[in-house]
Order: structure tokens, then sequence, then C-alpha cells
């Protein structure tokens, strides 16, 4: 069921999450593998999903950490009342049981997309998502690989 009235939560107001982006560069390293690293990011964005929580609530939070976790935020008053509106029109959705999964995706494509040529970094997305996350979302889904 979806959360209505106080029980809806307002949008999260996302810490900065460092271990995010040091554990995805590990995992590039050959330093974890791919289930350590989706696990601990897993854990990350748990932080501010609940139990009704939509894919789209994912996505948000996927955005979210990916920005506070690479210096500076982005965070306008105009984006973070965008990112508001669409929270708020995401209150009837329905709970989807891969919320978290999909907060994981995004913080991952968000963090590539981000990327400045850190070869570690682009080389965890890349084992992230080809040996767990392809499997999870259609390929359709995914985010690109933006190395040639």
């Amino acid at each position: 069921m979806s959360a209505t009235g106080a029980s809806y939560p307002p949008l999260p107001r996302v810490q900065s999450h460092p271990e995010a982006v040091a554990v995805l560069r590990r995992l590039g390293r050959g330093e974890v593998d791919v289930e350590v690293a989706y696990g601990r990011l897993r854990e990350v964005v748990a932080i501010y999903l609940w139990s009704g929580a939509s894919e789209g609530h994912g996505r948000i939070v996927g955005v979210l950490v990916a920005e506070a976790a690479v210096p500076p935020p982005w965070w306008t008053a105009e984006a973070l009342a965008s990112l508001s509106r669409e929270w708020e029109a995401l209150r009837d959705v329905a709970p989807s049981a891969f919320a978290i999964d999909r907060a994981v995706w995004q913080l991952n494509a968000s963090l590539l997309l981000m990327n400045t040529g850190d070869d570690a970094l682009a080389d965890g997305h890349d084992k992230l998502f080809d040996e767990k996350l392809a499997a999870l979302f259609p390929p359709s889904d995914g985010p690109p690989s933006f190395r040639e």
C-alpha cells in the first residue's frame, strides 16, 4: 500500500556517503567482489527508503546519494524544489520490492555520469552493472558504459 497523509515521508535530506564511491573503486581494483559492493550500496540507500517506497523513490534517492557523495553537491533551491515535487507526485504509486535495487542502479549510473577519468570507479561501475544490476533490470533500462 502507498503511504498517505502523515505517514508519507518528505524528500530525504541525504548526507554525504563517500563510502559509496570508495566501495565502487575497490570493486574496480578487484579488492572486493560484486556481492560485497552491492550489499554496501544497498545499506547506504536503504537509510533513505521505507517499505512503501516505489522504484521512483529509489531513483530519486540514488540521484541524491550520488550527488552528495561527489562534492560539491549541485543542490540549488530550484533543484530541490523540483525533486520535492517529483517525490510528492509519487505519493500514491504502489510500493516496489525493487525500490532499493533501483536506488543502487541509479546511484551507480549517476556516479558514472559524474566520473571524470577515475578508471577504478568506471571499472567498478561496469562490474556491478554487468554482474548484478543487468540481471535485475532489462538491458534497455541499464546505463551505458561511457568507455569506448
